[in-house]
């Protein structure tokens, strides 16, 4: 298996996944933290960390790669996992946020993917050199577009 140079990206978790996962994160330390202080059982609270350092453990590994022919997806460190053929991609649109969408031929509706800006660029330079024919589009969200067009 050949693989690209630089090709293993961090993906962000969907916005509203997101901010739940960080409440429940921040939640657990804040509960072991006032455990401690309040009913002083250094017991309770040592749980508390323990729970919040799996939970960011298994929540910041969520990663794309992108090898010679496939495209691996892994979430929360490989408990999730999706593959897909690079052959099969038709089309990358981007947004002007973290949202990538990847066409394929094999699926229809299309694979959606939340990167940041700089590895959304990674991502479009990696594609590009392992598929030269594929079509990069930029698109806004649909949503603002209709509200401006109601007004």
């Amino acid at each position: 298996m050949n693989k690209v140079k630089v090709s293993k990206v961090r993906l962000s978790l969907e916005p509203a996944f997101q901010l739940i996962y960080w409440s429940i994160c921040w939640l657990t330390l804040f509960l072991s933290v006032i455990l401690f202080l309040e009913k002083q059982r250094f017991i309770l609270s040592f749980i508390g960390v323990i729970f919040w350092v799996l939970f960011l453990y298994f929540g910041l590994g969520s990663t794309l790669e992108v090898t010679k022919n496939t495209l691996f997806i892994r979430y929360f460190r490989g408990v999730k996992k999706k593959n897909y053929p690079l052959s099969a991609v038709n089309q990358l649109m981007l947004s002007s946020h973290r949202l990538v969408k990847l066409e394929l031929k094999t699926v229809a509706d299309p694979l959606v993917v939340y990167l940041n800006k700089k590895n959304k660029k990674i991502i479009v330079h990696l594609l590009q050199e392992c598929i030269p024919t594929i079509e990069v589009k930029k698109t806004f969200s649909v949503e603002k577009n209709e509200q401006h067009s109601k007004e």
